[in-house]
C-alpha cells in the first residue's frame, strides 16, 4: 500500500515537472490525469449546422478570421482546431457545393500554412489549382499563396512562376481586388531572385 501512495507522488511530481508519463502512472487514473494536464485529451468541437451553404461558410469564415487575426494570440491551436472544423463541415454537409466546398478548403490551407506547415499547405494549394482551374478567386488566392510559400522554402523559380501567372492571368482583371493581388504579385515577382 505504502509503495501505491509513492508511485502516484512520483507520477504527480513527474507530471508537473513537464507532463512526462512513466509507466507506473496508470495507476487509479493517473494518465488520465496527466493527458488532461498535458493537452492531449480535448473536447469535441461542435460546430452549429446553419440553414444554409453561405450561412455555413460565412460562419467557418469568421472563425478563420478570429484565429488569423493577430490581435489574438493566444490560444492559436484551439482557434485554428475550430476554424478547421467548421471548414470541414461545409465539406462534409454541403458535398454538392463545387465551390464553397473548394473555398473551404482553400481555408484549410490557409490555416496549414499560418500553423507553420508549409509543405502541407502547398500540397492543399496546388491540389486546388489544379482542381479548380475556371474559379477565378480560388485561383488567384491559391496561386499568389504558392508562390509566397516556395519563395519562403527558397525555391525561388517556383515563386516566380506562380506569381506570374497571377499577373499574366489577372493583371488586367475587371475585379478591383484581383487586379490589386495581380501587381502585389508583378511585384513580388521582381523582387524575388533566382538561383
Amino acid at each position: 500500500m505504502q509503495l501505491d501512495i509513492e508511485t502516484r507522488q512520483t507520477g504527480l511530481r513527474r507530471m508537473r515537472r513537464g507532463c512526462r508519463v512513466a509507466s507506473g502512472l496508470i495507476l487509479s487514473g493517473s494518465f488520465l490525469l496527466s493527458l488532461v494536464a498535458c493537452g492531449l485529451f480535448r473536447e469535441e468541437v461542435i460546430i452549429p449546422r446553419q440553414p444554409t451553404v453561405a450561412e455555413q461558410f460565412a460562419f467557418a469564415d469568421s472563425l478563420y478570421r478570429e484565429f488569423a487575426n493577430p490581435i489574438h494570440q493566444r490560444d492559436e491551436a484551439e482557434r485554428a482546431t475550430k476554424a478547421r472544423a467548421a471548414f470541414e463541415q461545409v465539406i462534409k454537409l454541403f458535398p454538392g457545393e463545387r465551390s464553397y466546398a473548394g473555398r473551404s478548403r482553400l481555408g484549410l490551407a490557409m490555416i496549414e500554412m499560418k500553423m507553420g506547415r508549409p509543405k502541407k499547405a502547398l500540397r492543399g494549394l496546388e491540389d486546388l489549382i489544379e482542381e479548380y482551374p475556371d474559379d477565378e478567386t480560388i485561383q488567384i488566392y491559391a496561386q499568389s499563396e504558392a508562390g509566397g510559400l516556395y519563395d519562403d522554402l527558397g525555391k525561388h523559380r517556383k515563386a516566380k512562376e506562380y506569381y506570374w501567372k497571377v499577373w499574366q492571368r489577372f493583371g488586367q482583371h475587371p475585379n478591383g481586388e484581383f487586379q490589386r493581388l495581380a501587381r502585389l504579385a508583378y511585384i513580388k515577382y521582381q523582387k524575388v531572385w533566382t538561383q
